[in-house]
């Protein structure tokens, strides 16, 4: 059973790898406001803080909290979540990331491990159990996030050891086959995307077997796009289907 205290364990991990990465970036990106397309460290930073404040809402049952009904309306809050970084400095944005992560373990102490439990505390959680939810939100939302932009930068071993860290750092939370496929699932991914094919089918082998829910999205998603042409990934589909 998944407790409080290791969410709150696995958060802190996320937190530390969050300022290590963001703080290895060129100072540049932290000045300037990038595009939609091409983030800067300070986009991505007040992006990722801007949902977790949503989360230390959404645990108080705030009413201003966002709740997304449809991927559109996930789009129109990222939208404004990013017009928002424009006028603020990056130590703004970086005092209200520390003092958000600070509100969190604050909510989470005040839940107990029954209610991490629990398919049904929140109507946010969308029929899964509460730390499953959060996990998502608060530990493999920012880590892809922060893989993808060292991608973006064209920096391929900073995206292959995020994949890597996640594993390492966030596995352990739970022994149920779903979050561990997922987990690994997200980590092949991010190891295509990165040139590291073998790796990234040891990853999705995995992953797949884990959480066998996955293998029809695995054809069609586009993060894997580098390893259709590798026989080894229909012989792993045979294997698996059969």
């Amino acid at each position: 059973m998944t407790s409080v205290q290791g969410i709150i364990d696995a958060l802190k991990l996320e937190y530390a790898g969050e300022r290590s990465f963001i703080d290895g970036l060129p100072a540049e990106s932290r000045q300037r406001h990038g595009t939609p397309e091409a983030w800067s460290a300070l986009d991505l930073q007040g992006h990722i803080t801007s949902w977790k404040h949503q989360t230390v809402l959404r645990l108080r049952d705030d009413p201003s909290a966002i709740m997304e009904e449809s991927e559109d309306d996930t789009d129109q809050a990222n939208a404004v979540f990013f017009d928002s970084f424009a006028g603020r400095s990056w130590d703004d944005i970086l005092s209200q990331s520390d003092s958000t992560h600070a509100e969190l373990i604050e909510g989470l102490q005040r839940l107990s491990d029954d209610e991490l439990a629990q398919m049904d505390r929140f109507a946010w959680q969308e029929g899964q159990p509460l730390w499953r939810r959060l996990a998502g939100t608060l530990l493999i939302h920012p880590w892809m996030h922060m893989a993808e932009h060292a991608l973006e930068r064209g920096d391929e071993q900073a995206a292959s050891a995020q994949a890597d860290a996640m594993l390492e750092h966030f596995r352990q939370l739970s022994e149920l086959a779903s979050w561990r496929g997922i987990l690994y699932y997200n980590a092949s991914c991010l190891s295509a995307r990165a040139g590291r094919s073998d790796r990234a089918l040891d990853y999705l082998r995995t992953g797949l077997e884990h959480h066998p829910d996955l293998i029809g999205w695995s054809r069609e998603d586009r993060d894997l796009e580098s390893l259709r042409s590798d026989p080894r990934l229909e012989q792993l589909y045979a294997r698996l289907e059969g």
